[in-house]
């Protein structure tokens, strides 16, 4: 099922995912990753953050949630990648602003555990280009379904706002485990 709006308010380039057990000091790193990663978004148990063209305002985003891995991406999206985070059973679509999308739901629709991401994005350069959008000039799509965890892959990053960002030269981000994973290990 798709949940959509057009009404995603972002600031700062930036709208999250997020879970009730977010890891302590994980704002510095995640920007870290989003800036030297796969140039769309960068997640960690229980979050995740997207890279906008838009400085402020809003976009239109859909999310879907699935049983397996979708079919490819059509050529319309310009960019789109997918990765890996855990979640402990809760997982919201949120604003830069701290304010949750009820309406989206819950996202880790099969409970606790690990999840795959894909994040296709167009339109970020035309919101780049725009920076405060009061209409949407850019369109988000999310698709979430259970899977073991592996290194983010990149379908492709045709735009501007991602190239700045991904170096295909770099080695993929690996998932992040949960805390008491890593102690554990």
């Amino acid at each position: 099922m798709m949940w959509t709006t057009d009404a995603m308010h972002v600031a700062y380039c930036q709208y999250f995912l997020y879970g009730p057990e977010l890891p302590d000091g994980w704002d510095a790193h995640a920007l870290a990753r989003l800036f030297h990663g796969n140039g769309v978004a960068a997640g960690c148990p229980d979050h995740l953050t997207v890279l906008c063209g838009t400085h402020t305002g809003l976009i239109r985003l859909g999310v879907e949630r699935a049983a397996a891995r979708p079919a490819e991406p059509g050529p319309e999206w310009e960019s789109a990648v997918e990765l890996s985070l855990y979640s402990s059973g809760e997982l919201r679509v949120r604003a830069w602003d701290g304010v949750d999308l009820a309406e989206a739901g819950n996202l880790a629709h099969a409970g606790r555990g690990w999840y795959r991401i894909r994040v296709q994005t167009r339109g970020r350069d035309r919101g780049r280009e725009t920076d405060t959008a009061a209409r949407p000039v850019e369109e988000h799509r999310l698709t979430i379904w259970p899977a073991p965890p592996s290194p983010d892959l990149v379908l492709r990053v045709g735009d501007l706002t991602g190239r700045r960002h991904h170096d295909p030269r770099r080695p993929a981000p690996q998932p992040i485990s949960p805390p008491a994973a890593r102690r554990a290990a």
